[in-house]
């Protein structure tokens, strides 16, 4: 098992090279413009971007929102080049060592890559929510997608009100 160390982003510099990282592993309708992550990243006492290294070795990177009894995981990303390499599970370990209730959003797992990113979370013990979920828009003009809502250790007591929040705190949607 590998030990990670998360290391929190402390620059302006750092922010746009993690930006950078994310586009090699979100597609546009999954991360923010980077205007609007740099301001977040700025003023979003509940946001926070770490860096992930392995030793003296940057491995990936997590931003996290933390929510009323919980951690939102935003984005994990390995970056391609350590990919395979069992560091998405360590970044995950590390994760639920100081969150006891980590929540996260997938792509609903039909086949391809979402369904083995379905396989990774479980054998990570997340659970599926049986809930209705869409992650709204990241951009103007965009549209909602259909995701599933995965929590660990334990399914929400309630999903609705953790949907609510995740809206609200997120994605600066209001009621």
């Amino acid at each position: 098992m590998k030990e990670i160390r998360l290391q929190r982003a402390e620059s302006e510099a750092a922010c746009a090279w993690a930006y950078r990282r994310l586009e090699e592993s979100f597609p546009p309708e999954e991360r923010r413009e980077f205007p609007d992550f740099l301001r977040i990243w700025r003023e979003e006492e509940r946001f926070s971007l770490f860096f992930a290294f392995d030793g003296e070795e940057e491995i990936g990177l997590v931003t996290i929102w933390q929510g009323e009894g919980f951690a939102y995981v935003e984005h994990l990303a390995v970056y391609p080049e350590k990919r395979s390499g069992g560091y998405g599970g360590s970044i995950l370990r590390s994760l639920a060592a100081a969150h006891p209730l980590l929540v996260l959003e997938i792509e609903p797992p039909t086949a391809g890559d979402a369904l083995r990113r379905w396989e990774f979370y479980r054998r990570h013990d997340f659970v599926m929510n049986d809930c209705l979920y869409f992650q709204p828009p990241y951009r103007a003009g965009g549209e909602k997608l259909e995701m599933r809502l995965l929590s660990r250790p334990m399914p929400l007591k309630s999903p609705e009100k953790t949907i609510a929040e995740l809206y609200r705190m997120v994605y600066g949607i209001k009621g």
